[in-house]
């Protein structure tokens, strides 16, 4: 069985009689991983360099394991959806994190 863990502490914005989600994780706890992928074919348990070659260069690599992606290229365009792959010692993603920039949006 594939099993996912969503953050439960998930955060949305109102917008007008709704609320937007603002963000949520996505950590694999099955060691056998997942189906589970991006639009472009990317999921936890990618490589780096599959994620380079889906996705191109970051905007944002830390060093730390921590490469983020926005529409602009612009890590400091808080207003812009982002999503943030977080890498494990081997280089595979273990968590994919995204975050839609609604809180920032005016």
């Amino acid at each position: 069985m594939v099993m996912f863990l969503f953050t439960p502490c998930h955060h949305t914005v109102p917008s007008g009689d709704t609320d937007l989600l603002d963000g949520f994780d996505i950590i694999d706890i099955d060691p056998q991983g997942s189906s589970l992928t991006t639009t472009r074919g990317i999921g936890l348990g990618a490589t780096r360099d599959e994620l380079i070659t889906a996705y191109g260069e970051p905007a944002e690599d830390d060093g730390a394991g921590y490469l983020t992606y926005n529409e602009s290229g612009d890590i400091t365009r808080i207003d812009q959806p982002r999503v943030t792959f977080v890498l494990d010692e081997s280089d595979k993603i273990n968590m994919i994190s995204y975050y839609s920039g609604s809180n920032a949006q005016s």
